[in-house]
């Protein structure tokens, strides 16, 4: 049995008696400030869709909400790489990167509708010491790398990746 009084919601569990005092809650954000990184979005599902998504998740040992997060990621991925152009894909996902908010381990869809392209300019730069690309002919002689470059490599080098 519960009951709303005046200072708030009174719930008796068993022989223990349990208010709430909604007025003690400054916030439903994350307790150390920062915005909530998810939103819920309510949608239709045919039921013959959620018994497959039911079984999927078991099978692939997840919640159907992570498998439905999964699948809806993968779809939005395509559709963003079917876009030819890469200016106006780029435009699609850094306006979305911008109303994101992402937390320290997400990866924003900029970076991942262009991860091919990073990596050839990740390449150039230990490379060349440049973001562009220099011609693509044989390894460069190791005076295109700084000598801040040459210093971190040697004391990389035995870590392993």
């Amino acid at each position: 049995m519960s009951k709303q009084q005046p200072n708030g919601l009174t719930r008796h569990v068993g022989d223990t008696i349990i208010t709430l005092l909604p007025d003690n809650f400054s916030d439903t954000g994350d307790v150390h400030g920062k915005k909530p990184t998810e939103r819920k979005f309510n949608i239709r599902i045919q039921q013959q869709d959620i018994f497959l998504l039911d079984a999927l998740a078991r099978h692939k040992g997840t919640s159907r909400s992570t498998l439905i997060n999964q699948v809806l990621h993968g779809i939005l991925l395509d559709e963003l790489m079917c876009i030819k152009d890469l200016d106006a894909r780029a435009l699609i996902a850094a306006t979305a990167d911008a109303r994101a908010n992402y937390d320290e381990l997400a990866e924003p869809w900029l970076e991942t509708a262009f991860s091919p392209e990073f990596q050839k300019v990740f390449d150039n730069i230990c490379t060349y010491n440049s973001p562009h690309d220099m011609g693509g002919g044989p390894p460069p002689p190791e005076g295109y790398n700084s000598e801040a470059f040459h210093g971190l490599r040697a004391k990389l080098k035995g870590m392993k990746p």
